[in-house]
């Protein structure tokens, strides 16, 4: 019995973990030619720099996926917003956040283009790379790359994450393109029912253990 219990106490636990990697993108609810606002669960996402368009609902779905997956960690982001930006000329860009978030994910769909044309977003942290891949416009395994702080793309569409809690992110676009697309997400919290139900499980393991030694 012993086995019994600790293989559903693992199960509850497992559902808890599976609840908390569930990926919550920014909804965008309103945007200008240099800013745009949105939410992401209870906090208030602000983009400021020059937008080139910013999908706020409806659309062209440009978040397709191939083969490879270029978002296969965190499942692609979801509807068809998006902001849409160009770079160059010295331009700079700031994501900022109403509360801290933790471990916030970056969706890049087309950074840059095939044949070696390669633009990057060099930002004031540095990120990680989680996955790349075919999108809207093609891609591969390998055309979205990270070094240092910059997130490279030839062609790139992919997700990187930025390890740590923030309250805001900004980066540069050294050379112009355009244009090409972002989203950010993190990981949901699980709901205050889904701890009712592990605390609950746990404790009929607990009183089914206490039984067994009485």
């Amino acid at each position: 019995m012993k086995f019994t219990h600790t293989l559903v106490a693992a199960a509850l636990l497992a559902g808890v973990g599976a609840a908390s990697a569930a990926t919550t993108w920014t909804d965008w609810t309103s945007s200008t030619a240099t800013s745009a606002t949105g939410t992401l669960g209870a906090t208030t996402v602000r983009f400021s720099g020059p937008v080139y368009f910013a999908q706020t609902g409806g659309g062209t779905d440009f978040w397709t996926i191939g083969t490879p997956d270029p978002y296969s960690v965190t499942g692609r982001p979801t509807g068809t917003d998006l902001i849409a930006i160009v770079g160059g000329q010295g331009t700079s860009f700031t994501l900022s956040f109403s509360q801290a978030v933790v471990d916030p994910y970056f969706a890049g769909l087309s950074l840059g283009q095939p044949g070696g044309y390669f633009v990057s977003y060099d930002f004031d942290a540095a990120p990680t790379l989680i996955s790349s891949g075919q999108g809207y416009w093609g891609g591969c395994a390998t055309c979205l790359t990270v070094s240092g702080n910059s997130m490279i793309g030839e062609e790139g569409h992919g997700v990187v994450q930025f390890k740590g809690s923030f309250t805001s992110i900004s980066w540069t676009v050294p050379v112009g393109e355009t244009w090409h697309g972002f989203q950010v997400g993190v990981n949901a919290v699980p709901e205050p029912e889904t701890y009712a139900l592990m605390l609950a499980g746990l404790g009929a393991v607990g009183f089914m253990a206490r039984r067994r030694k009485v």
